[in-house]
C-alpha cells in the first residue's frame, strides 16, 4: 500500500528573536499545510516542496523571495535549488543571484520540467541559470516576474539603512588608519538569519524532493551565488536502490560560502544513509563534515544547520531530523496522515558555544511500507528522539 508522505521545513538557522518566534513557527505551519493538502491529494514530492518554499518565500519574516536580505546596492537578489531522487529521475535544478524572481523555487521547478522532456535538436537543458539570464529564461516560460521595488519590503529596507551606515562607517575608520569598530550589535527584536528557507517531502509513491530558497546573507555583493543553487550544498535527495536501504533528503541553511566549501547537503545525505540511526548521521555530517572540514577558512565562526527525512521503504518508516551548530533553528514537520503540524525554535543549551556545539533532534513516523517493497520487522533498539534544546523543552512532539 502507498504511505501517505510526510514534510519537514525550516525558515533558516541562525539567531532568532524570541519575540518573532511565532511569526516564524506560523510561517512554518502555513507552509505543512499547504505542502500536506498537496500530498493527500496525490502530488509528487518536487511540486509538493516548491510549493511549501513558495509559502515560507512569501512570508514577510523570512530570508527568502519577498523581504529577503539586501546587497550592497540595496537590491534583492535570490537563490534557490530543488533535488528529486533518482527513483524519479535524479534530477537539479538551481537560480542564483536571481533579481526581480519572488518565487525563484518555482522557476527551479520549472527547469526540472524542461530536463525532463528535453529541448530540440537535442541540447541539454539547463541545471544552473544566474541572474538576469534566468530573469529571462523564467519570462519566456511565462513565469511572473516582480518590479525589483515590490522585492524590498520596509523591514528589509531598516536593516539595510542600519548595517549599511554600520559599513560606511568602518570604511572611513579604516580609510583613515585608525583602529576598526565593530559593526552596532543586534537589537533584541532583531533576528539573524542565515541564509535559506528549506523543505524535505517525501510523496506518496516514495519519491523524495528537497528544496531551498534564499535571500543571501546581508549586504553581499551584487551577482554573489551562495548555496542554495549550488549542486549538493543546499539540498540533496537520493532513493533507496541507489543508497542501499534508505531514501534521504536533506535541506541545509547556514553561511553559504561555508555550506559550499564542505558540500554539506551530500555529506549529511551520505553520513545518513550509512548510519544505523539518522540522528547519528545527522550529527556526523554536521561535525565532520562541516565543523571538522579543511575547507572551511579556519577563521571564520562556522554557522550552519539542515533538516533531513530518512525513509526505509520496507518499514514504511521515516525519521525527520535536524541539527544546528547557529544559535536557534526554526523548523517543522508534519505527516499527511497527521491532523497538525508540529512546529519548534531549537535552541543551544546556555553552554552551547555557536559555531562550535551541535544540537540535534529526530522524531520517527510509521507511515506503512510502499507498495513496490516488501515489508520487513523494525529493529527494536534505537531511540526514537534524541532530546535537547527545543525551547527549554526535552525531546520533541511525535506524530
Amino acid at each position: 500500500m502507498p504511505h501517505n508522505g510526510v514534510i519537514i521545513v525550516h525558515v533558516g538557522a541562525g539567531y532568532h528573536s524570541q519575540s518573532k518566534v511565532s511569526e516564524y513557527r506560523k510561517a512554518c505551519s502555513d507552509a505543512l499545510l499547504k505542502a500536506v493538502q498537496l500530498l493527500r491529494a496525490g502530488v509528487e514530492a518536487a511540486a509538493v516542496a516548491a510549493e511549501a518554499i513558495s509559502v515560507l518565500e512569501a512570508a514577510a519574516c523570512t530570508n527568502a523571495g519577498r523581504g529577503s536580505n539586501l546587497t550592497l546596492d540595496g537590491t534583492v537578489e535570490c537563490d534557490a535549488g530543488l533535488m528529486v531522487d533518482r527513483g524519479a529521475g535524479g534530477r537539479f535544478a538551481g537560480v542564483g543571484a536571481a533579481p526581480r524572481l519572488a518565487h525563484p523555487v518555482r522557476v527551479a521547478l520549472r527547469m526540472l520540467e524542461v530536463q525532463q522532456r528535453g529541448l530540440s535538436l537535442g541540447r541539454e537543458p539547463p541545471n544552473l541559470l544566474v541572474g538576469e539570464g534566468a530573469v529571462r529564461w523564467a519570462e519566456a516560460q511565462s513565469l511572473p516576474v516582480s518590479p525589483a521595488s515590490h522585492l524590498v519590503t520596509p523591514e528589509a529596507q531598516r536593516r539595510y539603512d542600519k548595517y549599511r551606515r554600520s559599513l560606511d562607517e568602518v570604511d572611513r575608520e579604516r580609510t583613515a588608519d585608525r583602529k576598526r569598530p565593530r559593526l552596532e550589535a543586534a537589537d533584541e527584536t532583531d533576528s539573524e538569519l542565515r541564509d535559506t528557507v528549506g523543505a524535505v517531502v517525501l510523496d506518496c509513491s516514495g519519491h523524495i524532493a528537497a528544496a531551498s530558497s534564499s535571500g543571501g546573507i546581508m549586504l553581499k555583493h551584487p551577482g554573489r551565488v551562495g548555496q542554495a543553487a549550488v549542486f549538493g550544498c543546499g539540498c540533496w535527495a537520493d532513493a533507496a536502490a541507489t543508497t542501499g536501504r534508505y531514501g534521504v533528503g536533506v535541506s541545509t541553511s547556514g553561511t553559504g560560502e561555508q555550506l559550499v566549501m564542505s558540500c554539506l547537503a551530500r555529506r549529511v545525505a551520505a553520513e545518513i544513509s550509512r548510519s544505523e540511526h539518522a540522528i547519528q548521521g545527522l550529527q556526523l555530517g554536521l561535525k565532520r563534515g562541516f565543523l571538522g572540514s579543511h575547507y572551511v577558512p579556519p577563521s571564520s565562526q562556522r554557522l550552519a544547520g539542515a533538516i533531513a527525512l530518512r525513509h526505509d521503504p520496507g518499514l514504511g518508516a521515516v525519521d525527520v531530523s535536524w541539527g544546528h551548530c547557529t544559535a536557534s533553528f526554526v523548523l517543522g514537520y508534519m505527516a499527511a496522515s497527521s491532523d497538525s503540524p508540529q512546529t519548534l525554535c531549537s535552541r543551544l543549551p546556555p553552554e552551547g558555544a555557536p559555531g562550535a556545539t551541535v544540537l540535534s533532534q529526530a522524531v520517527s513516523i510509521r507511515c506503512g511500507p510502499c507498495a513496490e517493497h516488501e515489508p520487513r520487522d523494525r529493529p527494536a533498539s534505537g531511540a526514537e528522539w534524541a532530546a535537547g534544546g527545543a525551547d527549554g523543552e526535552q525531546g520533541a512532539p511525535g506524530l
